[in-house]
């Protein structure tokens, strides 16, 4: 007795035709709920290294711009505190040159000189306490500092502050020509305003 094989052609067929269309159905629902055409390398393998490649400069470019904030953040508020003391410096000028005229007495030279010891004590203070996120600014360890705003490597930008306490911004020259600081104030019969360098260690360029 003979062995026969009964098939259906038709029924494998439809089968066949069902199962493309479910995998069609099913990479369409893919797409309509991640909203992206490639959703894996068999979608189109090159495509979806060029997709990777531009979602990682996305990623990255994103966190540079918060990094940029930051950066814009801690310089501005480096700025609030070089300008409280460009004011401060401003104060203690004006009161040096009161105290530098002849019709100014002990007592008068003595009063101004206990504003101007409270002014250097604020800038000393502007000095050692600004900081942003626990790193200080204005006392002089904020050299060289790297902000990361952009995607790769090496997309930097640097800053530097230098230091703004009292003992390395705000002069007077004596009349013999050589510099003293504020605190010699009444140690000097004769005293002129050198408004040319009090500010040499906080311009704009150094900034």
């Amino acid at each position: 007795m003979g062995l026969r094989i009964n098939t259906n052609v038709a029924a494998l067929n439809a089968e066949k035709n069902l199962m493309l269309t479910n995998n069609r159905l099913s990479n369409s629902l893919t797409k309509l709920s991640t909203g992206l055409r490639i959703n894996k390398a068999a979608d189109d393998s090159a495509g979806m290294t060029i997709a990777d490649g531009l979602r990682f400069q996305s990623n990255n470019l994103l966190k540079a711009i918060d990094n940029g904030n930051h950066a814009i953040s801690a310089i501005q508020l480096a700025d609030q505190g070089l300008q409280k003391t460009v004011d401060l410096i401003n104060q203690i000028s004006a009161r040096a040159i009161t105290a530098s005229n002849d019709t100014e007495d002990a007592t008068s030279r003595a009063a101004l000189q206990a504003d101007i010891n409270k002014f250097l004590a604020e800038i000393d203070n502007i000095s050692n306490t600004t900081s942003y996120k626990g790193t200080k600014l204005l006392d002089g360890s904020f050299i060289d500092k790297f902000f990361q705003v952009g995607a790769y490597a090496d997309q930097t930008i640097s800053l530097s502050v230098n230091k703004t306490a009292s003992t390395v911004i705000g002069k007077i020259a004596g009349a013999s020509g050589s510099d003293t600081n504020y605190s010699n104030l009444l140690s000097t019969s004769q005293l002129t305003y050198d408004s040319a360098s009090h500010l040499n260690n906080i311009n704009a360029g150094q900034l």
